[in-house]
């Protein structure tokens, strides 16, 4: 399970930065994701990162990753939570990095999870190109000439 996953891979992450016996504080936010194709079963677990549920082209269900990612500073709990559930035909699930969401704009705004989530929801019944397009275009006129501060990756599935 994505769960199981991500807690063995934090502590071997902590073993090789040598993170209990230096102060050593790198670390990584990831979304994990199993999908059982047939029964459209989804299962998730995140360390600092969230995964989205659009359903019904109205509906935006968040489920939320731990709030800590893999090594890094010592963790306040010890496991990462495993998330169940159904892709109905037509949903769409989707996973991203913090930069999309921190990128400035020119009035000096964030982005943010509803810049993202809004341009889901008006372009969730098109196609993965069009939606990528889509969040292009609203990503570039929030950030005008702006400079891109942070990586920007955005995943989505849909079968």
């Amino acid at each position: 399970m994505p769960g199981e996953i991500l807690e063995k891979l934090n502590a071997s992450m902590r073993i090789s930065l040598k993170q209990e016996t230096q102060d050593a504080s790198d670390g990584m936010d990831i979304a994990l994701c199993r999908v059982e194709k047939e029964r459209r079963e989804v299962v998730f677990s995140g360390g600092n990162r969230n995964l989205y549920h659009f359903k019904n082209n109205k509906d935006v269900i968040e489920y939320k990753g731990e709030r800590k990612g893999i090594g890094g500073k010592p963790p306040k709990i010890s496991h990462f939570e495993n998330h169940t559930f159904i892709l109905e035909p037509n949903d769409w699930m989707i996973a991203y990095t913090d930069g999309i969401q921190d990128q400035f704009g020119a009035k000096g705004t964030k982005f943010g999870r509803q810049g993202v989530n809004k341009v889901m929801l008006e372009n969730f019944h098109k196609s993965g190109t069009e939606i990528t397009q889509a969040i292009k275009k609203s990503l570039h006129e929030h950030q005008g000439d702006t400079k891109q501060i942070d990586d920007i990756l955005l995943i989505g599935i849909k079968i």
